[in-house]
């Protein structure tokens, strides 16, 4: 039988990179789909599997691009705003066209990776949810998943830590310390979003996903330091010094910290207690330990 096609948008980042090789391992057809072509020699996944890429411009091509698609899923997201690239645009606008087009050709599934931010006041955390809504709108059946925080090899989280880390004798607990994380690993976003593709309980439904432990910030630089073998000064600031930190943070061409996450800090970052989870899907969530020494040390 002929393979089933899988449309991933913003296949070549972080988490669509981690979807794509699920989906491959699960037997799937993948197309990658992205506004800028990356020749396969030098893309994320080189002779691992075979795949297309498609790029993607305008709403012509995405219709051709869906073309033979049995699902897609949805990994394009921002952290901050740029000039060229709005949470509006990005969280908002695209996600309604991929579900508008996307029923109109006949997929039989859509799976949104969007995120636990949809519970925070910050302008990140509205058009995530607004983009949830604008999805349920045109494809009903749509699977939202909703990760934490969320770590791998190439994350931009302890990675940007462990940076900083490396030269910065203090590191700052944003908010006094105050906010509650629960870090998941890529792999089983990965895996949730190609679970969700075959379970008929999926369809329509949200699922939050987070990994075993809940951590506040310094309980995550400890468990860093602990597989870097560094030691660093931890100061609390205050949410309005954090505020001030930010905004000069923010001027930077690629900010380590905006106002806009700080904002969405104020609102803990952890699985709700009657929400479906990863184990819902038949999946068991990674711990840190696991997975963090195997890129920090």
């Amino acid at each position: 039988m002929e393979k089933k096609n899988i449309v991933i948008f913003g296949g070549t980042g972080f988490v669509g990179t981690a979807v794509a090789h699920e989906a491959a391992a699960a037997g799937y057809k993948v197309t990658i789909v992205t506004r800028q072509h990356t020749p396969p020699e030098k893309g994320p996944y080189a002779d691992s599997f075979d795949y297309k890429i498609c790029e993607y411009d305008k709403r012509d091509n995405l219709e051709v691009v869906l073309e033979d698609a049995f699902a897609v899923v949805n990994c394009i997201g921002i952290l901050y705003e740029t000039k060229n690239a709005k949470f509006d645009d990005v969280h908002l606008q695209l996600p309604h066209t991929l579900a508008k087009v996307a029923a109109e050709k006949g997929v039989q599934r859509f799976v949104q990776v969007s995120s636990l931010g949809v519970y925070a006041a910050s302008d990140y955390g509205k058009s995530k949810k607004q983009g949830e809504m604008a999805i349920r709108k045109e494809f009903p059946t749509a699977t939202m998943l909703r990760p934490s925080v969320i770590f791998g090899k190439d994350d931009e989280f302890f990675n940007m830590f462990n940076k900083l880390s490396k030269f910065l004798p203090v590191l700052p607990l944003i908010g006094g310390c105050q906010t509650v994380m629960q870090p998941g690993y890529v792999h089983d976003v990965a895996k949730a979003a190609i679970a969700a593709l075959t379970d008929p309980k999926a369809q329509g439904a949200v699922y939050e996903l987070g990994g075993p432990e809940k951590l506040t910030f310094k309980q995550i630089y400890q468990r860093m330091f602990k597989h870097t073998g560094r030691k660093r000064i931890l100061m609390p600031l205050p949410w309005a010094i954090s505020y001030m930190q930010a905004r000069l943070f923010g001027l930077m061409p690629k900010p380590l910290l905006t106002v806009d996450q700080v904002k969405s800090l104020e609102v803990d970052n952890v699985v709700t207690a009657d929400a479906k989870t990863l184990t819902n899907l038949g999946l068991h969530p990674t711990p840190l330990d696991e997975i963090l020494p195997q890129y920090l040390s």
